[in-house]
């Protein structure tokens, strides 16, 4: 597959060929991008479909830094169906086997072809019934739809200094302000003590002064090593909210099965009620 490595490239090919864009995010050290490219993109029918239909953009999530702003990209890999100008018409993150991704390329077929329709059973009728089971069970797992969990019960982390507000800067918080919602109420809150930056300062300068990796800052096993330390008290909770956090942290947060929201809500109270009726947004853009 002949893959363009920038994007203004990629969006004059597109306008020429009238093909829309499909962009990878991988990223070093990516052991679901080293499978995707050793099973995927290696399928006949993937490099066939892709090449039919598609341009072809790969790019780096930590180096291709504005793209990734630009798109809210945190994960890898990442598939993003952008059009001519580089608008997302919608992505979805992680591995799929071959099957499960030809499904997800023809969802993209049949949004374009038909008349935009949000997903509608209409858009689907050219699937066979497994594309049909895989198309559901993808939205099941949330890669097309907004994050959604079960409101009855769960607990919620908040990154604080003093209990009433949230931190503008999740390393460099002093506390986890813990809520436990039942039936769409708090019922308990309790405060945990949360490692920050100032508990790794001694490991920070040894690590500066002798790693030699390439990785970026925020990606690195030293900064997953420490990620993991400051989850280790709210391994129980589902969701963290945070005012500002860094996309290694973040995406680290994700393989602890922690959904990390970063929020422009102050007031802690306030941020839980709207994660409990569902208004919270997610400003992964801030993510940095």
């Amino acid at each position: 597959m002949n893959w363009l490595k920038n994007l203004d490239e990629a969006k004059e090919e597109s306008l020429k060929t009238r093909k829309p864009i499909l962009l990878q995010f991988e990223m070093e050290g990516c052991g679901g991008c080293k499978k995707l490219e050793a099973t995927t993109n290696k399928d006949q029918k993937v490099i066939d479909e892709m090449n039919e239909w598609f341009v072809l953009l790969k790019l780096d999530l930590i180096k291709d830094r504005e793209v990734r702003k630009m798109l809210g990209a945190y994960w890898t890999p990442a598939f993003y169906f952008l059009d001519q100008n580089g608008n997302s018409y919608f992505h979805f993150n992680s591995y799929l086997p071959a099957d499960e991704f030809i499904a997800m390329l023809r969802l993209f077929i049949a949004e374009i072809i038909t008349p935009r329709c949000s997903k509608s059973l209409n858009t689907i009728k050219i699937f066979n019934n497994l594309e049909k089971t895989i198309f559901f069970i993808l939205i099941v797992n949330n890669f097309l739809i907004g994050y959604k969990m079960d409101m009855n019960s769960i607990t919620i982390a908040v990154a604080t200094d003093n209990g009433i507000t949230i931190s503008k800067h999740f390393g460099r918080a002093k506390f986890y302000e813990v809520l436990y919602v039942e039936n769409g109420e708090v019922v308990k809150r309790e405060r945990r003590e949360k490692p920050n930056h100032h508990n790794f300062s001694h490991q920070e300068q040894h690590h500066h002064s002798h790693h030699q990796s390439n990785q970026q800052h925020g990606f690195d096993e030293h900064s997953r090593s420490k990620h993991f330390q400051m989850a280790e008290t709210i391994k129980d909770c589902q969701i963290l909210l945070a005012g500002g956090m860094g996309t290694g942290a973040y995406q680290n947060m994700l393989q602890l099965n922690i959904k990390p929201i970063v929020t422009d809500i102050k007031n802690i109270d306030d941020a839980v009620q709207a994660v409990i009726n569902g208004s919270i947004k997610n400003h992964i853009e801030k993510l940095h």
